[in-house]
């Protein structure tokens, strides 16, 4: 970036739509990053191993290597990885594909674990609580969860089901802020004695406020896609609701 930036410092380093940084805005903007790390304690020469910093310059090559082309590309790495080597897009597709294949598995034999919770437990349909004789697994819970994963992935958009992900995430911290103001207000207690939070309710509010103000910043159109995930979700576990709705009117 210093050499380009002293060659050319007003050519363009970064291009998205109708918005350019030249080489020396960009340089202004890594030295700026750098000051603060040294600010921070470190010293030239010092490795510092940031995840950001690893995504960020992933961004900067894809950018550099595609232009304008990087807007609207559905594989903007592989695509970036093609063009500085020919065999780089099919690598690049199939390793991903086993890495993402692997954390789908887990993810499927995880989470699943979730609703075979809530069933054991009566709070969703006990079917979803079962386990198979042989292998002593909630075989119902998981396809049940991998059946809705499925439908999602199969109807929606990355941009849409990242917005459906970021909300539900936000509604679930909420509710266990909320949750966990109470146990401690109630002073419900397990096995041991409970951790209390400092502060009393301050904390829970505190959390509860921050995720409202992260909801409140999505629009109209993006609730609609919320609740259209939503809708799915409850269309995956109808089959199995009657068995619930009757235990409860018992």
């Amino acid at each position: 970036v210093r050499v380009s930036a002293l060659r050319d410092p007003d050519g363009r380093a970064l291009v998205a739509g109708a918005r350019t940084v030249s080489w020396s805005d960009l340089d202004s903007a890594a030295t700026f990053v750098a000051s603060g790390l040294i600010r921070q304690g470190l010293a030239p020469g010092d490795r510092v191993a940031l995840v950001v910093l690893l995504y960020v310059s992933i961004q900067l090559v894809c950018q550099g290597v595609l232009g304008p082309a990087l807007d609207g590309a559905t594989a903007p790495v592989a695509r970036a990885a093609g063009a500085l080597w020919a065999p780089g897009f099919g690598l690049l597709i199939a390793t991903a594909s086993v890495s993402m294949a692997g954390f789908l598995l887990g993810n499927l034999l995880g989470s699943s674990r979730l609703l075979y919770a809530l069933g054991r437990d009566g709070l969703l349909p006990r079917t979803l609580g079962q386990v198979t004789e042989r292998h002593r697994v909630p075989l119902v819970a998981i396809v049940v969860h991998g059946g809705i994963a499925c439908a999602l992935a199969i109807g929606g958009t990355f941009e849409r089901l990242a917005l459906v992900s970021g909300g539900a995430n936000c509604v679930v911290y909420v509710l266990v802020a909320a949750a966990a103001w109470q146990l401690q207000r109630r002073d419900v207690r397990g096995a041991g004695t409970p951790f209390h939070a400092p502060g009393g309710a301050l904390v829970p509010l505190l959390s509860i406020a921050l995720m409202a103000a992260i909801l409140a910043t999505l629009t109209r159109a993006e609730w609609r896609a919320g609740r259209a995930g939503g809708d799915l979700s409850r269309a995956g576990l109808a089959p199995s609701l009657p068995g619930l709705s009757r235990r409860r009117a018992y």
